[in-house]
């Protein structure tokens, strides 16, 4: 009699551990069913170790043995980091902050952003880091770098791990336990400070890098290297993203997988013994994923190569095997991982590779295919297929080109980083520098087709869907060979079946008669939504990053009011560009400002109007002048500006800043679109 499950060990143990990370949050929010949930797992892991105990298998007892351990060990570690970082400060008390700045601080466009650690509050040490934006218009504190220190008074707004049900794995993956916003006025004194080691070496890599390649093309290079985005142009960012590139940004198992590629090919030139050569190499991938901030795919990547170079001193290579192992060590390193963007897709990727490459590979070459080309365009679909529920879960966007695009530059991608890698030690020698324009040439040649993809007609598609859609991936696991046998047309009509129900069933969209809708991202932007009609505001001379940000969100309205708070030529133009996106129905105006783009929109056939009493919006008048916008939602009179956060408009609102909020409506009163953290994707900050 055939076997309906393969057995494998690993496999079992990440799929309880898995469903016990995932009900934790559900204990948190709501007790009784989730710990009952919990003991009902428990209890199935239980009663299967012992029934295979009796029947003598020792290796699928000890299997259900060590999944009950391993899913115990994640649940306490996932309750024992929420009550560590429970908030300790006030929100929105004064607090007199002090902090190290971390290397990701940036000035720019008359604000200081950045992370602090090693924090002070009222003299007293902070756990935690927090991230602040400083407006400073007149360029004081451009001077502040890594490792300087800075004084400033502040009201903090508490990042939570858990809104609800909702887990914030930024939050717990980057120790940012809160947000705070101020001004120049509010720096006290800033001190100067020495980076660390680790920071000084990438800081150094990265000044090398922006010094002999420019700046953009610079930090697109030290972000491939790295992963660190800090420098590169949101619209750079975007259109690798559109192009179906951006993985190329954060390390992964591509990155991993290519240093481990030239460190061995290194170790066979040298004649390394194969015992040397695995440590040697394995011990340097270490470093190269701690160098880049061990991110939850690079620890997942560097995991499973550890478990395939070793393979040959502890048995045969088992890719499910082994990405199933990697992801039980990072889940008890972090359980967080579980929600974590990065980790979810890297894992992905890679099982689409294993299920799904071989065959559509060899479908490929029945229809007389290059052999070359069939198997780079299978590798692409497969991972392309794998990731896809996912990156319509966190993104709302599916890169219509990314399936080509990636079997096309996949291997100017690897070759372009495999030139950075080799000739990283020559470049961080001054007078060798020049060396660096080779890569360089690579980057913008890459830089250049994804931005000209992206510029194709329907380069993304939206999607709307909830977190409900990311179960395709399980299903298609249960549907694979690996865990069922027999007919494999029942096993891809099951899988196919199953997944769009799931996917159809999961459309939420965002609807209410009653609601401000919060975006965040490269430029955050705020709806109100009310019945079938939606007005809108944002910095609209940031267009390009506003219709970005409104097409990754879960807003069903394609045509929106535009609210203004001045019609200068350059929002013109950028209400012009969103309107070649979405639809815009007319554009209101308090009249006492800016009306210089009034003559654009109208050669733009967009109707504009002064605000009145009938519309959704009311002006909110501050000191004789118009300010912002005020809207009722519930009983609650909320205030929605698209310009700077001024603490002027303290006396007259109680003002609440950069938080994601969910639930009643009495728990919000202000909201801002600019001088606010940037959210993830697809975040929404709701209100009634």
């Amino acid at each position: 009699m055939r076997r309906v499950v393969n057995f494998r060990p690993c496999l079992f143990i990440f799929a309880f551990c898995a469903v016990g990370v995932l009900l934790a949050p559900v204990a948190h929010f709501l007790p009784p069913l989730g710990i009952s949930l919990l003991a009902a797992e428990f209890a199935a892991m239980a009663a299967s170790g012992i029934y295979y105990g009796l029947r003598g298998e020792r290796v699928r007892a000890l299997t259900f043995a060590a999944a009950a351990a391993v899913t115990a060990v994640c649940v306490i570690v996932f309750f024992a980091v929420l009550s560590s970082r429970a908030p300790v400060l006030r929100e929105n008390a004064d607090y007199t902050i002090s902090g190290r700045l971390a290397e990701d601080c940036v000035h720019d466009g008359g604000e200081l952003t950045a992370t602090l650690d090693d924090l002070a509050a009222d003299g007293k040490p902070t756990d935690g880091r927090m991230r602040v934006t400083i407006t400073d218009d007149f360029g004081l504190l451009s001077a502040l770098s890594c490792g300087d220190r800075i004084t400033f008074n502040a009201a903090p707004v508490a990042s939570e791990i858990m809104s609800g049900i909702e887990v914030n794995a930024y939050a717990a993956r980057s120790d940012v336990r809160y947000y705070a916003y101020s001004g120049e006025e509010d720096v006290l004194f800033t001190e100067d400070g020495d980076p660390g080691a680790l920071e000084s070496a990438r800081l150094y890599v990265r000044d090398r890098f922006v010094g002999f390649m420019g700046e953009e093309i610079g930090g697109i290079s030290y972000g491939m290297l790295v992963g660190d985005r800090t420098l590169i142009p949101e619209t750079a960012n975007e259109a690798f993203s559109a192009a179906g590139v951006g993985h190329i940004l954060s390390v992964s198992g591509l990155h991993i997988g290519l240093v481990a590629l030239v460190l061995t090919r290194l170790a066979e030139l040298l004649r390394v013994p194969y015992l040397g050569n695995c440590i040697a190499v394995t011990v340097l991938l270490t470093l190269y994923t701690v160098f880049t901030g061990a991110a939850a795919s690079a620890v997942r990547s560097l995991i499973m190569f550890s478990v395939a170079v070793w393979s040959r001193y502890f048995g045969p290579r088992d890719a499910l095997g082994g990405l199933s192992a990697a992801c039980i060590v990072c889940l008890l390193i972090s359980p967080f991982y579980m929600f974590d963007c990065g980790f979810l897709m890297s894992a992905g990727s890679v099982w689409g590779l294993t299920a799904f490459s071989r065959p559509l590979s060899g479908a490929l070459r029945k229809l007389r295919m290059p052999e070359v080309l069939a198997d780079g365009l299978g590798a692409s679909l497969s991972v392309q297929v794998a990731i896809l529920p996912l990156t319509a879960v966190f993104f709302s966007e599916i890169g219509l080109y990314a399936v080509l695009v990636n079997a096309l530059l996949m291997p100017v991608l690897s070759f372009v980083f495999v030139l950075l890698v080799c000739l990283l030690p020559f470049m961080l020698v001054p007078p060798l520098g020049f060396i660096a324009l080779l890569p360089a040439a690579g980057v913008g040649w890459i830089s250049a087709l994804s931005a000209a993809t992206a510029a194709l007609p329907a380069a993304t598609l939206t999607v709307k869907v909830s977190a409900l859609a990311a179960a395709v991936l399980p299903l298609s696991l249960l549907a694979s060979r690996f865990v069922l046998t027999g007919n494999k047309y029942l096993r891809a009509i099951g899988a196919v079946t199953l997944s769009c129900f799931l996917v159809i069933a999961s459309r939420n969209g965002l609807r209410s008669d009653n609601a401000l809708v919060f975006f965040g991202g490269s430029a955050a932007v705020t709806v109100a939504l009310s019945g079938d009609g939606a007005a809108i505001l944002a910095d609209w001379e940031s267009s390009s990053s506003v219709a970005s940000v409104v097409s990754r969100s879960r807003t069903p309205q394609t045509r929106f009011t535009v609210y203004a708070d001045e019609l200068t030529y350059a929002a013109a133009l950028g209400i012009i560009r969103f309107s070649e996106d979405f639809g815009v129905e007319r554009v209101v105006f308090p009249p006492e400002r800016d009306m210089s783009g009034v003559g654009a929109l109208t050669d733009a056939d967009i109707s504009v109007t002064a605000a009145s009493d009938t519309d959704e919006l009311s002006v909110a008048y501050i000191g004789g002048q118009p300010r912002g916008w005020l809207r009722f939602v519930g009983d609650k009179l909320c205030f929605v500006c698209a310009g700077e956060v001024c603490d002027e408009y303290t006396d007259y609102f109680d003002v609440v800043r950069g938080k994601t909020y969910y639930g009643e409506n009495d728990s919000v009163i202000a909201s801002f679109t600019r001088s606010v953290p940037p959210l993830a994707y697809g975040e929404q900050t709701i209100v009634g």
